[in-house]
């Protein structure tokens, strides 16, 4: 079967980010093997959006998709009976775990409404903001009272590649240069 795999284009930051947890956690060699086999196997199935990546793979047109999960489970809201999973990668003993991407805010230096910045910030790290982070979002909540969704796997049941965002920040460039080397665009 031709293009098995559905992937975003290499502009994607989720897979730019995504690619330096792997450089970081496994090296240069093995990541460039990696995303040469991923060439190969998504051939002409490269999407603009993670949400058209879904429903290839809910249509059979590739038989998965690489997507952060939250994309699967707005699909699944309203078409439950879509032939969708989520697959925690690298779970084996020895694998890296799962990639994790952070959600972040910050307030610019020059805002002309720094109070309101402030507040929404306080809002969105508080119970409330977390609980609708979780709730709308299918999002892993960072406060310790908010539970995720019930439906998300529950996250003690899947390891996590451990890496420092600070690296990530470091190898941004190098790994866009690396995607670039092996032809994805």
């Amino acid at each position: 079967m031709e293009n098995r795999i559905a992937i975003p284009n290499s502009g994607s930051e989720y897979l730019q980010a995504g690619v330096s947890v792997i450089r970081a956690t496994v090296g240069d060699d093995r990541t460039k093997k990696f995303l040469q086999g991923l060439r190969e196997n998504a051939g002409t199935q490269v999407y603009q959006k993670s949400s058209q990546i879904v429903d290839a793979v809910a249509k059979g047109q590739v038989a998965m998709g690489i997507v952060n999960h939250y994309y699967v489970y707005r699909h699944l809201a309203t078409q439950p009976t879509a032939p969708l999973a989520v697959l925690m990668p690298d779970q084996q003993e020895g694998g890296m775990g799962a990639i994790m991407n952070v959600a972040g805010i910050g307030i610019l230096k020059h805002t002309p409404r720094i109070e309101n910045a402030k507040l929404l910030v306080e809002f969105l790290v508080a119970q409330a903001g977390q609980k609708m982070f979780a709730d709308l979002d299918k999002e892993y909540p960072l406060h310790p009272e908010v539970k995720a969704d019930p439906v998300l796997p529950e996250r003690k049941s899947f390891r996590a590649a451990l890496v420092p965002l600070t690296k990530l920040a470091e190898l941004r460039e190098p790994t866009m240069l690396l995607i670039e080397q092996v032809g994805m665009r």
